[in-house]
């Protein structure tokens, strides 16, 4: 994410600490074309990796609340968990852009972006 003085990175991983940002939804061709960039730009680092973070709709007439029924998820880019990988096996690393796309193509009829989301948590969490 560009800023005015630069590139901003935000630490997720910190408790009661929020951020006002835009969301956008995209296509899964979108995801991948801004995946490929994120990935090879030279002044994004490669210990960063798509995964999940919290969201709350913000309107400026109302109070901000971070109430668990109001919250949402929303693909991010973060800097990489130290996670271990399942039996010390590489295949069994999690790759969720790799992972939307096999729901994509194996899913029949309209897929929304909150059954993509639901996929998303149910993958990262087993």
């Amino acid at each position: 994410m560009e800023s005015a003085i630069g590139n901003a990175y935000i630490e997720f991983d910190i408790d009661d600490v929020a951020t006002i940002g835009e969301l956008h939804h995209v296509n899964y061709y979108c995801l991948q074309r801004i995946n490929h960039l994120e990935n090879n730009w030279a002044e994004f680092p490669k210990g960063y990796e798509l995964n999940l973070v919290p969201v709350w709709n913000y309107q400026d007439d109302e109070a901000i609340s971070f109430n668990e029924d109001k919250k949402t998820m929303a693909l991010c880019y973060r800097r990489k968990l130290e996670t271990k990988i399942p039996s010390g096996q590489w295949s069994k690393r999690k790759n969720v852009l790799q992972e939307i796309g096999y729901y994509l193509k194996n899913t029949e009829g309209t897929v929304y972006h909150n059954d993509i989301i639901h996929h998303v948590v149910n993958y990262i969490k087993y």
